[in-house]
């Protein structure tokens, strides 16, 4: 007798084929109206199920489409942000270069070298080379007259 109900094939595992014989066999019923009962019972849940698989596959376009916006968003105020700190950074940098460039202008050591620095009067020497005498050709006086007895480290 010819059937309107769609037919399908279903593969089982071992172990539920023998479950589903042995439930049908309870029953007195065939495997598949016990499978046709079982899957009629989870009907609302395997309904369910498909209406939110379906709502998510529409709702992936809808995320992705307000994911990428968000993005190009965010990435604009940063752009934005960014080109007002640089600008901030290259205020600073000219500043820097132009108190450089006076600096540079006014360092001692060219003053003295042309021999216009301080009126022309030579500076202190270093706190470490106090105590130390030059010789006439800006060479050390007293190597040559050695450490005096009795002195610690040459002194007299």
């Amino acid at each position: 007798m010819p059937t309107t109900n769609p037919r399908i094939q279903v593969t089982l595992p071992p172990s539920l084929f023998q479950l589903v014989a042995r439930m049908a066999t309870m029953q007195r019923a065939s495997m598949s109206q016990v499978l046709r009962e079982l899957l009629e019972a989870a009907e609302p849940a395997l309904q369910r199920a498909v209406a939110l698989m379906e709502a998510a596959e529409r709702a992936k376009g809808a995320v992705h489409e307000g994911l990428g916006g968000g993005l190009m968003r965010a990435q604009e105020r940063i752009e934005a942000e960014l080109a007002k700190h640089l600008r901030l950074v290259d205020a600073a940098a000219e500043d820097l270069v132009a108190v450089a460039e006076r600096i540079e202008g006014r360092r001692p050591g060219r003053a003295r070298a042309s021999g216009r620095g301080r009126g022309g009067a030579t500076p202190n020497p270093p706190a470490s080379n106090r105590g130390v005498k030059s010789g006439p050709q800006g060479q050390q006086a007293g190597p040559s007259q050695g450490p005096v007895k009795g002195s610690k480290g040459g002194r007299s």
